[in-house]
């Protein structure tokens, strides 16, 4: 796998956040987007078996 980010659904909840303009951000905004406990090969099956639905 290519150099990257990558994330589980509870580790982008803060970006996602923010994008949705769920929370009020004033500034400058940071949100730490962590994890990496899945495996290249687990994420690829599970975006597979996403666009298979």
């Amino acid at each position: 796998m290519e150099r990257g980010h990558e994330a589980e659904g509870a580790g982008a909840v803060p970006v996602a956040a923010l994008l949705a303009g769920k929370v009020a951000a004033y500034g400058r905004v940071v949100a730490v987007v962590a994890s990496r406990t899945i495996t290249p090969a687990a994420l690829a099956a599970v975006l597979a078996a996403d666009e298979a639905v």
